[in-house]
């Protein structure tokens, strides 16, 4: 296992957060930067990215991986002005911070064209293009086809676009696209003379990477395999390897033995009414949190709240909307902590157990090491607030600490893990039999099972395992005809709220749990309404509220629970 990063803050008029992996064995002399991509592809790739600097650095170089302004760990928001500019100088502050010797910058798709406009004033010794926009107007565009596709955007077409480009839940406001769209690498001349690797996909034509490196006297050029697999949801993506060890193994070719010296990065940062502080914790401090906390001491202690986030992504969440709560919450006077969970992102998983598993054995541990953190002092109560499997473990943690006293759940889709689990989840189990319902009216569906083609193994188990939930709430609804008191889920929530424990859930009405989570407790919910359940329906199938016209609003309510 790789030692983990260092994570700190760049000085600056505005702090930006880095992650400096320092070198092993034999020093090299280039100190490489890498810029990732933003937004949606900035949470795809993490794993890549954060995989290539431990390569680097397990191979004698130091490594530095950079959030831009206003995105990942740094402060700042997408609707600030001045964006390109802002990314770039973070990207310039990285450098400036390593201070004489030879850098170089690693540009990921958009993180490329920004690392060839900062290679345009300052002199690299070697730059590594990979899957690079190669003008900025080329990325604009792939994310106004994305932002077409999304469930406002069809509905109501261009009013979804009246703040600018809204993709995968970020947003290039008109004065971003335009800053981006002035820049192309095309027509870009490098300061200096840096050794150049152009890196394109392998599973198309290289089309304008191709045309970039041959502008480029004596830039090296590559396709190599792994980009299509990187680039997916993060649950299915797997680390782009061999694209890796291409740019590892270049990197090599052109340096040499030499250390100019590493980075030191403030531990903490402060920003308006605000502080942040990256933290290790839990079991041999595996885990990884970031405290905000307000910059002046409370003249009242108020509750911290715990953020969990649920998939493979990080602790901002995928469209740093828990950023935005911690901020909020922290100018209100709360401790707040938002972590990676074992297995998750800067978290190595538990000895023994596999990454990327968002219900690890480890899970719940983690929540209770995180609820321990935040009353260090070994009194008082706490809020959870989690999304999906962070839900799970905010629902969990409750029933079995009394110091949690406000539970807020985000489109949660599981509520009970325990060995004899089915093996397919309610919601799965929901949206498979709408899936089979259709089918029965599908002659090309009874030609695949009839000639074989179809995993009847498979359809078998998901009978099976329907059957027995039908089962289990029907029984459930029978004993709660019989002894008077809701049973099951229902029952958990009920004896929660009877406890004083604060119960929020949210469901995007368009979720694939949300008829999971209806069947569990439809009879029952008026019931625990009236007990002091808030139960809220957000619209369209947004399972992580990337929608601003979703999220804006459900921000402002969650304040409001968390605070209340």
């Amino acid at each position: 296992m790789n030692p983990p990063a260092t994570h700190g803050y760049l000085d600056g008029p505005r702090p930006v957060f880095a992650s400096y992996h320092a070198p092993r064995g034999i020093v090299r002399d280039i100190r490489w930067i890498l810029c990732a991509p933003h937004g949606w592809e900035g949470i795809q790739s993490y794993e890549t990215v954060k995989l290539l600097a431990d390569e680097l650095a397990a191979s004698g170089f130091h490594a530095v991986r950079v959030h831009y302004d206003g995105t990942g760990e740094s402060f700042g928001t997408d609707e600030d002005p001045d964006r390109v500019a802002a990314w770039t100088e973070s990207i310039r502050r990285a450098v400036a911070a390593l201070g004489a010797g030879p850098v170089g910058l690693v540009g990921l798709r958009i993180g490329a064209t920004l690392a060839g406009a900062v290679a345009a004033t300052h002199a690299l010794e070697a730059l590594v293009l990979w899957e690079p926009c190669v003008s900025g107007a080329h990325y604009t565009r792939e994310m106004e086809i994305l932002a077409s596709a999304s469930p406002r955007a069809v509905k109501d077409g261009q009013a979804a676009q009246a703040l600018g480009i809204e993709a995968g839940g970020y947003l290039l406001t008109p004065e971003t696209v335009a800053s981006l769209n002035a820049i192309d690498l095309m027509k870009t001349a490098f300061a200096g003379a840096p050794k150049v690797l152009v890196l394109g996909r392998d599973d198309r034509p290289p089309l304008f990477a191709k045309k970039l490196a041959d502008r480029l006297e004596g830039a090296a050029f590559a396709q190599v395999p792994g980009y299509k697999e990187l680039m997916t949801y993060p649950e299915k993506a797997k680390p782009g390897v061999a694209m890796v060890e291409r740019i590892r193994d270049w990197a090599l070719g052109v340096s040499s033995t030499g250390d100019y010296g590493g980075l030191t990065l403030a531990a903490e940062a402060t920003w308006n009414e605000t502080r942040r502080r990256p933290i290790r914790f839990g079991p041999e401090s595996r885990l990884l949190g970031v405290l905000t906390e307000p910059a002046l001491p409370a003249t009242k202690t108020k509750r911290p709240v715990l953020l969990l986030t649920g998939g493979v992504v990080p602790r901002t969440s995928v469209n740093r909307m828990y950023v935005v709560l911690a901020t909020r919450l922290a100018e209100m006077g709360h401790r707040v902590l938002r972590m990676d969970v074992s297995g998750i992102c800067e978290s190595p998983p538990a000895p023994g157990a596999a990454p990327n598993d968002p219900h690890a054995a480890s899970l719940l541990d983690d929540a209770r090491a995180a609820v321990s953190l935040l009353l260090e002092d070994g009194g008082g109560e706490i809020a959870m607030l989690g999304l999906c499997s962070g839900a799970y473990a905010s629902f969990q943690t409750a029933l079995a600490d009394e110091r949690v006293r406000s539970i807020t759940l985000l489109n949660p889709e599981v509520f009970h893990l325990a060995d004899g689990s089915p093996k397919f989840s309610q919601t799965e189990q929901s949206h498979a039999a709408s899936h089979y319902k259709k089918s029965l009216l599908s002659p090309a569906a009874w030609k695949k099972l009839l000639t074989g083609k179809a995993n009847v193994g498979y359809i078998a188990g998901f009978a099976l395992a329907k059957a027995k939930t039908t089962i289990e709430t029907a029984r459930e609804r029978i004993e709660a005809r019989v002894k008077k008191t809701p049973q099951g889920l229902a029952g958990d929530l009920h004896r929660l709220l009877a406890r004083g424990v604060a119960v929020a859930i949210v469901m995007a009405e368009n979720d694939s749990g949300y008829d999971a989570l209806m069947a569990q407790l439809s009879a029952d919910l008026e019931r625990l309404k009236s007990e002091g359940l808030r139960f809220k329906l957000t619209p369209g199938p947004d399972h992580t509220f990337n929608d601003f016209s979703t999220r804006l609003p459900l921000v402002e309510w969650l304040v409001e629970v968390l605070a209340s």
